[in-house]
């Protein structure tokens, strides 16, 4: 009689290369990138204080700049939404986290309020707008 190939219950599995799911790195990708992005939105509420005693910038200069990256924030979400549907997660995420990291080292050079503005305001509230809620939605859906 031939020896069985089969394994019995005492018997161990075999050893197999545990496989992760692709979904499961896009969901953690796809989390880092909006934890990332919510975390750049708050930043410069933070740097009120330091920002008016380096520069002696008034604080409504700094509000401006958060006031500005808040707005574009929340208008953005709905046109990068759409701009996902028609060219895709990985072009509009890879922009988006460019945006925002050129916003972010540009700041390191700044001197004057309305460089915090465009650069704060407008680079980071762009880059993290097209990373809210609706990108997680998307690639949830998919």
């Amino acid at each position: 009689m031939a020896p069985s190939t089969s394994t019995s219950p005492c018997t161990p599995p075999s050893r197999r290369a545990v496989r992760i799911h692709r979904a499961w790195l896009t969901a953690a990708v796809a989390g880092a990138a909006i934890v990332t992005a919510g975390a750049f939105t708050t930043v410069p509420g933070l740097l009120v204080t330091p920002l008016h005693e380096e520069y002696a910038w008034e604080r409504g200069q700094i509000a401006l700049a958060a006031s500005v990256n808040m707005v574009l924030f929340g208008l953005t979400a709905p046109f990068a939404a759409a701009l996902t549907d028609r060219i895709g997660a990985r072009r509009v995420v890879t922009g988006a986290l460019l945006l925002v990291a050129a916003g972010a080292l540009l700041t390191g050079v700044m001197t004057r309020p309305w460089q915090l503005v465009a650069y704060w305001g407008l680079l980071v509230g762009l880059g993290s707008g097209c990373l809210t809620m609706t990108f997680a939605a998307g690639i949830t859906a998919r």
